[in-house]
């Protein structure tokens, strides 16, 4: 079962913030490579929701990394 990504309004602002500190300090090839992680880490949860380890403090909440330097935590 194919599930919809909601993000909140806390998460639209962080993604935001993220992608503002990016464009300062990464070139456009690693945004655009941040850009196709983060494309295929959200494909992947669509399929497979719990694919990603339950964080230890709140069991209702996943994380995953998208790549070495950024991670997402969902429910």
């Amino acid at each position: 079962m194919a599930l919809e990504i909601v993000w909140t309004p806390q998460a639209e602002k962080g993604l935001k913030k993220v992608l503002e500190y990016l464009e300062e300090a990464w070139t456009e090839m690693e945004i655009l490579q941040l850009e196709n992680n983060l494309r295929n880490f959200l494909a992947h949860i669509i399929k497979y929701p719990e694919m990603y380890p339950e964080t230890e403090m709140h069991k209702n909440l996943r994380k995953g990394q998208v790549d070495k330097n950024n991670y997402i935590i969902y429910r």
